[in-house]
């Protein structure tokens, strides 16, 4: 069974237009004889006849005008479609993506070299900040969107497309007290001296606000530490720390014991911009990242 063409389609809409064969052929530098077997090939896959055909002028039938209207239909939506390929061909386009610094480490590097290999005329720019200066730079129209935690991103005039979830989790030494324990309550570890790798990150005000709701404020043992130091320090197995599960996995696991917290607290990455901003080449980038991240999430399970 044969399909309907794109070039049966507009052989169709030449015959209707001069309302003759011949001059459609001439048109497109055939031969007569080659338009008439597409148009009852095309009558043939239809079922019915499209035109009535006569001497001097060649007229639609019924049938034949009730299908004209699906097929400009069609061919302008084609056009349409046709014309703005070859603009986004022509000329280079580009992003900004800020990133919080932990974003990287989730995969998400491998979701701009994807997309920049499928789309070849555009660039992106990375930029690694805080969550404070991102969500200036959205605000200010510095970045086109950001990787960044959603617990985060306003409420209002801003759009939040999740690409993967993760959660707060405790960490210690392999020999404190607690490594016992697959899973506790966030109270039970408010008389532990923890370890805070920023005090300027978004990571540092999630720890905060878990440990106040959950009715205690944290000593802070160290801060603004690097991660080979936090790992070092726990090791030791006097002290905790609170991190994403995600780059909790990343750390030395021999030596360390990641246990869940009972209130799981929810802290999903997901890309954000500003919804008056959202453009085509947004909207395929966040398109491209969800699915990406969704195959990479079901190839793992």
């Amino acid at each position: 069974m044969s399909e309907v063409t794109f070039e049966q389609l507009e052989f169709f809409m030449l015959i209707e237009k001069y309302k003759s064969f011949s001059k459609a052929a001439e048109e497109n530098y055939l031969s007569q004889s080659t338009i008439s077997k597409k148009i009852k090939a095309l009558e043939k896959e239809l079922g019915v006849e499209l035109f009535i055909r006569a001497v001097r002028n060649t007229e639609l039938t019924d049938a034949g005008r009730e299908f004209s209207l699906f097929a400009h239909r069609v061919m302008n939506e084609y056009y349409i479609m046709k014309q703005t390929l070859k603009d986004f061909g022509k000329s280079r386009k580009k992003l900004v993506i800020a990133t919080i610094p932990i974003a990287p480490k989730f995969g998400l590097l491998k979701v701009i070299r994807a997309f920049c290999q499928y789309y070849t005329n555009v660039d992106v720019e990375l930029i690694e900040q805080n969550t404070d200066s991102i969500l200036k730079a959205l605000e200010q129209g510095i970045c086109d969107m950001a990787f960044i935690r959603s617990k985060y991103v306003p409420d209002r005039e801003y759009g939040a497309y999740p690409l993967m979830k993760d959660e707060l989790v405790l960490v210690v030494g392999k020999e404190h007290p607690l490594a016992k324990e697959r899973s506790i309550f966030l109270r039970d570890a408010q008389y532990e001296n923890f370890i805070f790798l920023g005090t300027n990150t978004g990571l540092y005000r999630i720890c905060m606000d878990e440990c106040r709701r959950a009715g205690f404020v944290p000593r802070a043992r160290e801060r603004n530490i690097r991660i080979e130091t936090l790992e070092e320090l726990l090791a030791e197995g006097d002290c905790a720390s609170l991190l994403m599960n995600s780059a909790a996995q990343r750390l030395s696991l021999d030596k360390l014991k990641i246990i869940s917290l009972k209130e799981h607290p929810q802290m999903d990455i997901c890309l954000a911009l500003k919804l008056e901003q959202l453009t085509d080449l947004k909207k395929t980038f966040i398109e491209f990242a969800t699915d990406y991240m969704m195959d990479d999430y079901n190839s793992d399970d």
